[in-house]
């Protein structure tokens, strides 16, 4: 799954070992988020080492950990890229990957909502 939301971490220059790593540097963000800041809700993770895609311009490494936040976060895509998208974007893969609690079911990028890891 691919959520929306507003990025509290870039993902290119913040790098874990793991979804579960990653998972918790979301968590570790929203409780020492200061009042007023966006506190992170959404994480993003790269499990795969031959990179990831994503719909926007960045070549995606492995281990990239990225945090959102959203007040309602907004499900951009589910399970598969649809023929649309995969038309214009040619090097999307068919899967649109995700995670379920920090075990990845894909090599690709790997989004959840951080209700609690």
């Amino acid at each position: 799954m691919d959520y929306d939301g507003s990025t509290v971490k870039w993902g290119l220059t913040h790098h874990k070992d793991s979804a579960a790593d990653c998972c918790q540097a979301c968590l570790d963000h929203a409780k020492r988020a200061k009042e007023g800041e966006k506190k992170c809700n959404i994480w993003v993770y790269c499990p795969s080492e031959f990179g990831c895609h994503s719909p926007d311009v960045y070549q995606h490494k492995h281990q990239e950990c990225w945090l959102k936040s959203a007040e309602k976060p907004k499900l951009n895509f589910k399970n598969r890229y649809p023929e649309w998208y995969r038309n214009s974007h040619p090097s999307a893969p068919v899967i649109e990957p995700f995670v379920i609690a920090t075990k990845p079911l894909f090599q690709f990028l790997s989004t959840t909502y951080c209700a609690d890891c």
